[in-house]
């Protein structure tokens, strides 16, 4: 899949962008997914802890709570594209018969939440303390991606293990330490964005 910024060709695959197998690269986004309802799951999500800017492990976590269910579940890795960020980001999340998406690390909530505070000079602030607040307060599994993609998100990627997922990042952060998608300010080697480890602190994370 290829896509331009700034007048620039980039290609999901390339090895600026790789994924574990780009011969079965797929897209999900608000077209091709649904609404995904599992009471068993839920209910093991909202006693588990999904920690914000931790996809790989928690990708692995849902992967694992749907095999022990017996529902067929697939890992994901690759690169998700948020509105108003430039580049995409490296994650992972699982999928469910190619066309639920399960992801804890985004919501419909935080996109709406987006728009309102858009153009606030401190709308980082304000997001993590928004973050912040809804985890401590809503059921996880009503602050996710649960089966059908919010519109505005594209995930791009293929089927992968999260070790993989892991080395892959690690790989390409050790190849190009400017890469593009982790120049901004504030973020480190890790991935983690300066929002995140606002989230972080507020919960005495760090």
């Amino acid at each position: 899949m290829k896509f331009n910024i700034e007048n620039t060709e980039y290609e999901i695959g390339s090895h600026m962008f790789p994924v574990a197998d780009s011969s079965d690269l797929r897209a999900y986004d608000y077209s091709n997914t649904e609404s995904f309802s599992n009471d068993d799951l839920s209910r093991i999500i909202d006693i588990n802890d999904f920690e914000i800017g931790h996809c790989y492990t928690n990708a692995e976590k849902i992967r694992m709570i749907c095999e022990r269910f017996e529902i067929p579940v697939e890992y994901f890795a690759g690169w998700i594209f948020v509105p108003n960020q430039e580049m995409p980001l490296h994650h992972a999340w699982a999928v469910i018969d190619n066309k639920y998406l399960i992801d804890m690390g985004f919501s419909e909530r935080d996109l709406k939440f987006q728009k309102k505070i858009q153009g606030d000079p401190n709308w980082r602030e304000r997001f993590a303390e928004e973050t912040a607040r809804r985890r401590a307060t809503i059921r996880r599994s009503k602050d996710c991606v649960m089966g059908k993609v919010p519109e505005g998100l594209l995930y791009v990627g293929s089927p992968d293990e999260v070790e993989n997922a892991r080395k892959i990042f690690r790989d390409l952060i050790k190849k190009y330490p400017k890469h593009i998608s982790y120049r901004r300010k504030g973020m480190d080697p890790t991935g983690a964005s300066p929002i995140q480890k606002m989230v972080w602190r507020m919960e005495g994370k760090i």
